[in-house]
């Protein structure tokens, strides 16, 4: 599983390098709900949970904006095959 940074990674390497290696994204509403999910994915994928990228949208209204932009770009890949919203 990865956390995505983007202050440590561009979001353009991610899109054009990284994102062929994932079978899901997972976005949360917030950094303790992307916690959250992560131990809970962690404890019952083992490592099946490698395939999984979990970021944080820092509130509901980003939340909105990923996805609008998000289901366009995944299609373009057609790895993905799961894109999760969790919010509370």
């Amino acid at each position: 599983m990865l956390q995505l940074k983007p202050s440590q990674e561009s979001f353009y390497s991610f899109v054009f390098q990284r994102i062929k290696v994932f079978d899901a994204i997972v976005v949360c509403e917030g950094k303790r709900d992307a916690e959250i999910f992560k131990a809970i994915a962690k404890r019952l994928g083992g490592n099946r949970a490698r395939s999984i990228a979990v970021t944080h949208a820092e509130g509901i209204t980003r939340v909105y904006d990923l996805a609008i932009v998000l289901p366009p770009l995944i299609r373009a890949f057609r790895k993905i095959k799961v894109l999760a919203f969790i919010v509370d």
